[in-house]
């Protein structure tokens, strides 16, 4: 991972998101998900919810090292201000910045010029020239066993 960020080597990404028209931007890593704290503590999705039908797409659009300095910062920074209803406040209302990008949507389709690499939850899946991630709402039913 430190080399990646020391190299910063970005890439073109070609996305649309929910059928919208195409957007281009140059990008170091794109995370889809829909939870978001990582292990750790680490809030890299902060509107990311299990339930609510949409993923939370994040990318990371740095140029340099002192831009990779303010995503890291900005990241430690939210791990612990989103444990409080002041600290989440604080979250929403600070600006955002050109290097950490966040959108969400319930289709993400994105094309490569390259093959990038791809992982899913961790699991390394090999080199890709697009992909589409889809939510697909109510999908997954969780049962508890009744507390009487």
């Amino acid at each position: 991972m430190s080399r990646s960020v020391i190299r910063n080597k970005q890439f073109l990404l070609r996305y649309r998101l929910d059928g919208s028209p195409e957007e281009n931007v140059h990008a170091h890593t794109v995370i889809v998900g829909n939870c978001g704290t990582l292990t750790a503590g680490i809030l890299l999705l902060p509107d990311a919810r299990p339930d609510d039908g949409r993923l939370d797409v994040v990318v990371f659009r740095p140029k340099g090292f002192w831009q990779w300095a303010r995503i890291g910062s900005r990241l430690a920074v939210a791990r612990l201000l989103h444990r409080t209803r002041f600290g989440t406040l604080v979250l929403r209302v600070t600006p955002h910045f050109r290097a950490l990008q966040y959108r969400q949507a319930r289709t993400l389709e994105a094309r490569f010029d390259e093959p990038q690499r791809i992982e899913l939850d961790g699991d390394d899946h090999g080199f890709v020239t697009g992909v589409t991630v889809t939510v697909h709402p109510s999908a997954l039913t969780f049962r508890s066993p009744s507390t009487s």
